[in-house]
């Protein structure tokens, strides 16, 4: 089954079992004659062109989380959770904040603010952090993808974007 940017193969109970990105390799020289950062590339359905770094952006991820004493993703997964609520109460509509933007945003968290003692003092810190950096056009523009290639913003997701979502997510939680 085709999906905007995958195939879905199914398995023989005719459940899901993997999606496939059919894409090509995809290099950027950072000047002639030096090393290169190297992707994927694919186009979508509609249209789209799309350039990730799936290779970086996994190492990087994996970085952050060693960084952060392995609270990163579980920071990621819940905010992520507060955002599937959001969706179904009616509060937010799908898409708003995708699954990419909470990761990024989270990503762009130094890791100083992880240290707070508990899960509810870390993630009131993460909402805290994002939601006053994307007050600051400058400080928000430095966010960057899990990647650090591209700049978080300026493309899909604009900080005004983020800083609701994170004002829903802290009002979700009580804060």
């Amino acid at each position: 089954t085709r999906k905007n940017k995958c195939i879905k193969v199914m398995n023989h109970s005719g459940t899901s079992h993997a999606d496939v990105v059919p894409c090509y390799t995809h290099k950027v020289l950072e000047t002639p004659n030096s090393s290169y950062y190297e992707g994927i590339k694919f186009v979508a359905d509609d249209g789209n062109k799309i350039i990730n770094y799936p290779t970086i952006h996994f190492e990087n991820g994996n970085v952050k989380h060693q960084e952060t004493n392995e609270i990163y993703k579980k920071m990621v997964r819940i905010l992520k959770n507060i955002n599937f609520s959001l969706i179904e109460e009616g509060t937010l509509r799908k898409g708003y904040a995708p699954s990419h933007l909470i990761e990024c945003l989270v990503y762009n968290v130094p890791p100083n603010d992880f240290i707070e003692s508990g899960f509810k003092n870390i993630l009131k810190s993460v909402i805290s952090r994002v939601h006053s950096d994307m007050s600051s056009i400058n400080t928000a523009h430095i966010y960057k993808e899990v990647h650090e290639i591209k700049s978080l913003f300026g493309g899909e997701y604009s900080p005004i974007q983020a800083r609701t979502f994170m004002e829903y997510a802290w009002g979700h939680v009580g804060f």
